[in-house]
């Protein structure tokens, strides 16, 4: 009963993280840059020596150079977690598992970008979708070793 429940969480966690990505599209181009660049501020003032010494016109240069990294490492951190939830909901079936999670990340990244063309000011990328299978190949590599950890400590010694 307990790995039932816990595929029913993870199919909850999977179609709530959609909503988020969804949501996230949703945004026009000016609140989606504002949001980016209250994220790439907080990374410029992690990563850059003495940030809150610079000048503001500086600072604002600083975080305009981090904030399309941050912008790309956010959609691979997306799928990431998408195709990574997507291999534990399915682990029952680890073939079956990669497939659907792949299938299903890129399904949900090509909707997302045809999504986003309807959003104020923003564009569908198909550059966009390639980094998002990237991160969707790591969620599901990241996944693969979280299964082959824990089901090796459930194995009996010999």
């Amino acid at each position: 009963m307990g790995k039932k429940i816990a595929r029913w969480a993870l199919w909850a966690l999977i179609a709530a993280h959609v909503c988020v990505i969804y949501a996230l599209s949703a945004q026009d181009a000016d609140l989606s840059s504002q949001t980016s660049g209250r994220v790439a501020r907080v990374v410029a003032q992690i990563f850059t020596p003495d940030f809150d010494s610079l000048s503001p016109a500086h600072q604002e240069s600083v975080v305009e150079s981090y904030q399309f990294l941050t912008r790309k490492a956010a959609h691979v951190a997306e799928y990431a977690v998408l195709a990574g939830l997507i291999v534990l909901a399915l682990s029952h079936n680890r073939r079956g598992a990669v497939f659907g999670a792949m299938a299903a990340s890129l399904g949900c990244a090509v909707l997302d970008e045809l999504h986003q063309m309807y959003s104020e000011g923003r564009s569908a990328q198909f550059t966009d979708v390639l980094i998002d299978g990237a991160g969707a190949l790591l969620g599901i590599l990241a996944a693969l070793l979280l299964l082959r950890l824990t089901r090796r400590k459930e194995k009996p010694s010999a």
